[in-house]
């Protein structure tokens, strides 16, 4: 804010007694005119609310809210200054009474000059009531003008808030709600297929019995067989696979593994076993009791090797509970 200066020139004309205090805050005063370069007599009057000068020719009032800041000095050239807001009606109305500040921010001087005979210790006096009046009411009009701001702020978030929070079912309003996803159910994985046989017994040291064709099925949820020849088996283990299917879920799979086949001493594999437990207290393994073995199992053989070991590896994260 750009502040001019107002340069005052307090003269007294007289001087009160020793160690009395004048009871007045009027004075004879002249107020310097640095365009004229030249001062002007009159009387001024220092209250909590204004200053008041008045002399032939020239008169003029200068409300507290109007001025910036308040210096006085202990020396009679320099008595007093007052910093005027440049907004002010005084700064303009009354420019040639104005020196400019040093820069743009800068508050204006203004200078009181005190007589020789004048009573230095009571002007000066006069001059610090007058900056706490001034400084007082500074102060007040700042703390006014911040709560003043606050209250704008707030006024002007709250009204955002509530032009965003209409704006915002207005368009809740314009689009319909967006449905609910159906999820789809989910399908086993199958992980490996291959061509087997089924096994009703353990086989001897020879095999005799070749078994019952069809495809066992690896999935991420269990195992089950496809009989090829479901004809091939006795009655009651017909009705247990339903379908000429069977199935065991992993949680009634008590152990499953791979068994190679038994061979001579040097001889190669040409097929390997596999080997199913369901649990003893499962549904699975009541439903598929007549396929079972005398130890509870399922056995299967695979006619080659060249899946062992992918079966292995699957059996082997089934029993982990990796799936």
């Amino acid at each position: 804010m750009r502040y001019a200066v107002l340069s005052l020139i307090i003269l007294a004309v007289g001087t009160a007694s020793a160690g009395e205090q004048p009871k007045s805050t009027t004075l004879k005063a002249a107020v310097a005119m640095p365009a004229k370069d030249d001062i002007r007599l009159g009387t001024l009057t220092l209250s909590p609310t204004q200053l008041d000068f008045d002399s032939t020719g020239l008169i003029f009032t200068i409300p507290v809210d109007a001025i910036a800041e308040v210096e006085w000095a202990g020396f009679a050239e320099r008595w007093l200054t007052i910093g005027l807001r440049s907004t002010s009606d005084f700064a303009r109305a009354y420019p040639f009474l104005l020196t400019p500040g040093s820069g743009p921010k800068s508050p204006g001087r203004l200078s009181f000059l005190l007589p020789p005979n004048a009573d230095l210790k009571a002007a000066i006096a006069l001059a610090k009531d007058f900056k706490i009046s001034v400084d007082a009411a500074i102060a007040t009009a700042a703390e006014a003008e911040a709560k003043a701001e606050k209250a704008r702020s707030e006024q002007e978030a709250q009204e955002r808030a509530e032009q965003q929070h209409r704006q915002a079912e207005a368009r809740a309003a314009a689009v319909p709600a967006p449905q609910p996803r159906r999820e789809e159910p989910r399908q086993p994985k199958v992980l490996l297929a291959l061509n087997a046989y089924y096994l009703d017994k353990k086989p001897g040291a020879l095999m005799t019995n070749f078994g019952t064709s069809g495809e066992l099925v690896m999935r991420n949820d269990g195992i089950g067989f496809a009989f090829h020849e479901l004809n091939k088996l006795s009655e009651d283990r017909q009705h247990a696979a339903e379908n000429g299917n069977i199935f065991i879920p992993f949680d009634s799979l008590q152990t499953g593994f791979v068994r190679d086949q038994k061979l001579l001493l040097g001889a190669r594999p040409t097929m390997f076993f596999v080997v199913l437990t369901p649990r003893s207290n499962s549904e699975a393994y009541a439903r598929l009791r007549p396929l079972l073995t005398a130890d509870g199992e399922i056995l299967f053989t695979v006619r080659g090797i060249q899946e062992r070991d992918q079966v292995r590896s699957l059996l082997t994260r089934i029993n982990a509970g990796n799936f």
